[in-house]
């Protein structure tokens, strides 16, 4: 397993995580080890959440413009180059 060495923490912050760690009933080291392992999901794990994500989202309508074509009016509106 790899090892991670953090420095030049203030107080304050390393204060604040101890007494986090503490309500959780974990050490600091364990809390700090979880609290990354949340951050940083695996590749699975954000698969999923995507897959979930792209299930809540409607089909546009037929009817819709699509997003480049959105895109693209705005950037004319402004007076941008559009590609």
């Amino acid at each position: 397993m790899a090892q991670v060495l953090i420095r030049n923490l203030d107080d304050e912050t390393v204060a604040r995580l101890k007494s986090k760690a503490e309500r959780a009933g974990l050490s600091l080291e364990a809390f700090l080890r979880q609290l990354l392992s949340e951050d940083a999901p695996s590749r699975a794990d954000a698969v999923a959440k995507i897959e979930a994500l792209r299930k809540t989202v409607k089909a546009p309508e037929p009817n819709e413009p699509r997003a480049e074509q959105i895109v693209r009016d705005m950037r004319q509106s402004r007076g941008l180059p559009t590609k």
